[in-house]
């Protein structure tokens, strides 16, 4: 009994043993995975900042999910060169103290950048260099060359000061830059960035693991362990439960490869009558040995007392039914059903011991099968039954461990799945005896059916995806295709082999993958997108309308593993929309813009100069001796001699300049900017001499003449380009009489003008040398967190004799001239002084400064903003934003835009300007460089009274956001347009709603006690489902504002019908979708109503009562606004 008693022990110890080492391997490897994860982060986007990783950690639950995990962190590899530049950084992060420690020179260093949890403790060990300790630099290096996660040896964590004799472990997981190979050991070694870790407690990453062994309380566990590092020493000692003596001959040792590092691990039983599987054979056999020294002790007391001999007897007794007690506890704490099931050498079999739990599994009581185990056989399943009595059979003949996974019927009739696993040992009877544990898994095979099911869903979704045309595909997070449904082989010429795994190589060339590439890359962080891209398949031009979307990892998951996109080739299509639009706007014979598409740039260019106060030249333009060369030669000669003539004066004119032919011989052009006189007559003379060259035709020469009639803006009293037009056109008579082939000028007074504007050039070079500009500093914020983000730097002229003078009183004249290169240096070096000046009293603000038009065009701009930027080699170079006005990029679009992406590289930020006032202002958002957009204020002005600007605004706000653009909103002159920004989703913001422009002296009293309003951070934006509404209460307010103008009589007319202005038509439209509008209505009726009647009053001049009813009327339709108000909260 005792042999038999020693090899169960032993058999239990193995068991036990091997699943306490496998959990404790899956643990190890569950912390690797984690940080592979965070090493993934890194490899996803060029910059990774601390809001990222804090984000990172905290969706993935690191601290509730991970036992034992004492930090979760980054370490950044660091160059000595560039050691104090990193510190400085860290420190203006918010880390006064950050210093690399501990100290001296070394060739490498590392510091500790990102670290979660962030508590007081961990803070201390931000900037420990765990290079310089050797230990920890071992795995380092070890992870660095392997690309693998790596393991320490037993070290102290720098952060447990108050924990001195707690053993602890690192596990690193290497980051490299992602622009680098790293295929061999040398390029890993060059390619390192950092390392990912995760700093653990020994003790606590046991946790779980060893309590699934624990007894109830009070009886000690029923096996111990003992880890070492490497070997079994007491130096290499990092955790053990075992008395300080153990009986070796009872131990077991388990080793655990995790990667190059090996744990040893030793376990004994502590009290074998507490282990988990212990079977009621054991308590069979301790009460025969019991009932045998009863039979000793009762055999003494007839020497001794009968009254003793009863004594013991009653203790002996009572201890064993304390331990049978203890055992069916803890079988009851076990998972599942522990039983002992007994086959006898006649095929009769039973259960001599059986947890609680076989209710559980079977639907029978233990008692029932503890002489007979043939109930339990009989709720087999029919189909399971011949194969599970085959399993058992093979174990008893081999001796083999019993496994097998089947269904049993309990006797309501369900069918459950159970998975059972038993130990067999041979009695001495003959009959085969096994220990073991049943568990039931219907939810795991149920799963396993959802999951079949779901892959053969999945093969017939991919069956009909290759039955459509549309090209259907996905990639994985590194953009490689992963799917292509049979319409994307066909169109890309691939089979699958070919085109999955690539990025597109064997199809696209290097600049659509790239293009395609950043449209992915937004998906991958999240975004939808639908996009024309325009890409050359195989070298041909193709224009693909692209949707697509991420692949998240489950229904409920943020975590994205992908994507999956859809193609349709519209290249006819645009081919066909162009030509339509051509039709439209360009004239037939010659290609050049006609009179509709005159009239729309005319009217813009119009408008810049108003906003710019500069000017701009209408030429009228008619051919001399047209009208013979047609008669003689025919009108295919006339034609040629047309598209000649429109040719060359093309040719002679700026790309932001407009040539227009209206008709016939007539043409128009408009002439921007024009900064002098003497370039003025330059430009007329080269088109009188381009059209008078001759043309030769069927071998003869032809020769034409122009009279030029011309015409200047602003002028006042003018208030359309027509009337320009019409002025030209009276000069161009004036020509004609004049003698033709010459221009005349319709204003006399331009010579004056011209004059005027070389003085102020003049007094201009006096101004620059005398210090007499000076920069004045306008904040930029967010009015949500109360963020001062940055300012505007805006030009100011000290004038001696007129004051301080804002740019609009002389830039305009000097601003296509040498002279505003001059000017703009001087802005860029005082901007960058500024900030330096900041910097170093521990101040971080970013300033933007205006290019001017002339500066783009400029090919040595960007080494003039090297060399600037050389000159203040503290100051990181994306402080500096250059602001592009959108009208500033009309000319060669694409030498500008090389222009602005050789600024980019220098690091700088690029911003496009007063966005919206241009006519190819979706051109310049997608094609410039620019990460910013800040919107005119002339859309910003009328949101409050204007649905129309309202609604533009809105739509930049989204196609900011659908391009991944940062949006400023210039202009914000009140409170309530910063409310409005906010609540369409514009939460940047400039203007003198905020803070008017001031001088540097008072930016940093300012910036340091500025504060948005408390209601600007909890105010919501408002949902795309409500903007009708909101459209609709601004349109009512604009409708109460040209009411009092009516009675004012500034306007002619108001509608009055309550059923016919414009908030009554949305009232219409949301009648079905939205009910409960009928205090809505009813208010907008009796405002009308009143409005009525002060009308009548009005009219009749009794205006005594006016002012009553006018009160009556805006209480009533602040009322109708409050309502509208919570209609929309309700609609959000």
């Amino acid at each position: 009994m005792r042999d038999f008693l020693i090899q169960r022990d032993q058999q239990q110890l193995e068991f036990a043993a091997s699943q306490l080492t496998e959990k404790i391997n899956e643990r190890l490897k569950a912390y690797a995975l984690v940080l592979r994860a965070g090493a993934g982060l890194f490899a996803g986007t060029n910059r990774v900042n601390r809001e990222d990783w804090y984000s990172f950690v905290d969706k993935l639950g690191v601290a509730e999910s991970i036992t034992g995990v004492r930090g979760f962190g980054f370490a950044i590899v660091v160059s000595p060169e560039s050691r104090r530049q990193h510190e400085q950084r860290l420190r203006e992060e918010g880390f006064p103290d950050y210093r690399i420690y501990p100290s001296g020179p070394r060739d490498l260093y590392t510091g500790i950048v990102f670290l979660e949890p962030m508590d007081p403790q961990n803070r201390l060990v931000l900037g420990y260099d765990m290079f310089s300790e050797p230990t920890r630099q071992a795995a380092m290096v070890q992870a660095r060359d392997s690309g693998q996660a790596a393991l320490t040896g037993k070290l102290i964590l720098v952060q447990e000061t108050g924990n001195q004799g707690v053993p602890g472990i690192i596990v690193y997981v290497p980051v490299y830059k992602n622009d680098m190979h790293i295929d061999s050991v040398e390029q890993r070694r060059e390619a390192i960035a950092g390392w990912v870790y995760g700093a653990f407690r020994v003790t606590e990453l046991l946790e779980g693991i060893l309590e699934d062994w624990a007894t109830p309380a009070g009886v000690r566990r029923a096996i111990g362990v003992s880890i070492y590092d490497e070997q079994s020493s007491p130096d290499n000692l990092l955790f053990s439960n075992l008395p300080a003596a153990i009986e070796t001959n009872k131990s077991l040792q388990h080793e655990i490869r995790f990667n190059d590092r090996t744990w040893v691990l030793q376990f004994a039983p502590i009290d074998y009558l507490a282990a988990p599987y212990l079977l009621t054979v054991i308590l069979v056999a301790l009460g025969v040995l019991a009932l045998g020294l009863l039979v000793f002790f009762l055999y003494l007391s007839l020497v001794r007392t009968q009254h003793k001999a009863n004594t013991i007897a009653e203790r002996l007794t009572k201890d064993l039914r304390e331990l049978a007690n203890q055992f069916d506890t803890i079988a009851g704490r076990v998972p599942g059903m522990v039983y002992t099931y007994q086959l006898f050498p006649d095929g009769r079999s039973c259960f001599p011991y059986a947890s609680r739990a076989m209710q559980d599994v079977y639907g029978l009581d233990p008692a029932t099968v503890k002489h007979d185990g043939e109930p339990v056989l009989r709720t087999l399943h029919p189909d399971d039954a011949e194969r599970v009595r085959d399993s058992i059979m093979e174990s008893a003949t081999n001796l083999t461990v019993w496994q097998d996974e089947y269904r049993v019927i309990h006797p309501d009739g369900s069918v459950h799945w159970v998975l059972g696993n038993a130990l067999p040992h041979k009695a001495e009877d003959g009959s085969v005896i096994w220990y073991g544990s049943l568990t039931r898994i219907t939810e795991r095979k149920e799963a396993e059916l959802r999951l079949r099911q779901a892959l053969t869903e999945a093969s017939r979704f991919r069956d009909a995806l290759d039955r459509m045309d549309t090209l259907v595909f996905m990639k994985d997070m590194d953009l490689r295709y992963t799917y292509a449904n049979s319409a994307t082989l066909t169109r890309f010429g691939l089979s699958r082999n070919e085109l999955l795994g690539t990025h597109g190589e064997p199809v696209f060339d290097n600049m659509s993958i790239e293009r395609i590439r950043a449209l992915d890359e937004r998906v991958l962080r999240g975004a939808k997108v639908t996009e024309e891209v325009e890409i050359n398949i195989r070298g041909e031009r193709a224009v693909l309308l692209q949707i697509k979307t991420p692949i998240y990892e489950d229904g409920g998951s943020e975590h994205i593993i992908g994507l999956i996109g859809t193609s349709t080739d519209i290249t006819k299509a645009k081919q066909q929309a162009q030509e339509i639009e051509r039709l439209a706007h360009y004239d037939a014979l010659t290609g050049l813009p006609n009179r509709t598409l005159l009239a729309d740039r005319l009217n813009q260019a119009m408008a810049m100069v108003d906003r710019r106060q500069s000017s701009l030249a209408v030429v009228y333009l008619d051919l001399d001796g047209f009208k013979a060369v047609n008669d003689s030669h025919g009108h295919s000669a006339g034609d040629q001699v047309l598209i000649t003539v429109a040719s060359r004066m093309r040719h002679e004119l700026r790309e932001e300049d407009t040539l227009s032919r209206l008709g016939g011989d007539e043409f128009v052009a408009v002439l921007m900017d024009m900064s002098s006189e003497s370039d003025f007559e330059t430009h007329l003379e080269r088109l009188l001499k381009a059209v008078s060259r001759p043309i030769l035709l069927k071998d003869k020469a032809v020769t034409v003449g122009a009279s030029l009639g011309v015409t200047f803006y602003p002028q006042p009293d003018i208030s359309g380009g027509d009337q320009l037009i019409r002025q030209a056109d009276l000069a161009m008579y004036q020509a004609k009489l004049s003698g033709k082939s010459r221009f005349h000028l319709f204003d006399t007074e331009q010579d004056r003008s011209l004059r005027s504007q070389h003085e102020t050039i003049e007094r201009m070079h006096q101004a620059l040398k005398n210090n007499e500009l000076c920069l004045y500093y306008q904040p930029k914020v967010n009015m949500r967190t109360s963020e001062v983000i940055g300012a505007e730097a805006l030009l100011r002229w000290q004038h001696p004799e007129r004051g301080l003078l804002a740019p609009g009183a002389f830039i305009g004249l000097v601003e296509n001239t040498p002279l505003m290169l001059d000017i703009g240096r001087w802005v860029m070096d005082s901007a960058l002084a500024k900030m330096n000046e900041w910097l170093e009293q521990g101040v971080r603000v970013p300033l933007s400064i205006n290019i001017s038009a002339i500066e783009l065009r400029d090919p040595n701009f960007p080494e003039h903003l090297a060399a600037a930027l050389k000159s203040w080699p503290d100051l990181d170079p994306a402080m500096l934003e250059l602001e592009v006005l959108e009208t500033a990029a009309l000319g060669d679009l694409g030498q500008i835009a090389r222009v602005l992406d050789s600024c980019r590289q220098l690091g700088v930020s690029i911003a496009i300007d007063d966005f919206g006032t241009g006519y190819s202002s979706l051109t310049y958002f997608k094609r410039l460089p620019a990460k910013v957009v800040k919107i005119d204020q002339s859309f910003v002005m009328g949101i409050l009274r204007d649905p129309a600007d309202l609604a533009i605004l809105d739509g930049i706000v989204r196609l900011a956001d659908a391009l991944d653009r940062q949006l400023i909103a210039e202009g914000v002159e009140t409170f309530e347009h910063a409310e409005m920004l906010l609540r369409i989703g514009c939460d940047l913001a400039q203007g003198y709603g905020v803070a008017r422009p001031m001088p540097a002296d008072d930016f940093l009293p300012w910036r340091a006690r500025w504060r948005a309003p408390a209601n600007w951070r909890n105010l919501r934006t408002v949902s795309r489902r409500a903007l009708p509404s909101l459209y609709a209460g601004v349109d009512h307010r604009a409708w109460v504002e040209r009411f009092r103008s009516y009675l004012e009589g500034n306007d002619k007319s108001v509608e009055l019908d309550h059923n016919h202005c414009g908030f009554a038509g949305w009232l219409d439209k949301q009648s079905a979708e939205l009910p409960g509008l009928e205090g809505i209505r009813k208010l907008h009726k009796e405002v009308h109503e009143i409005a009525v009647e002060i009308d009548k009053l009005h009219r009749t001049n009794q205006r005594d009562q006016i002012p009553t009813l006018m009160n009556a009327l805006d209480l009533l339709s602040d009322q109708l606004s409050h309502e509208m108000e919570t209609l929309m909260e309700h609609i959000a």
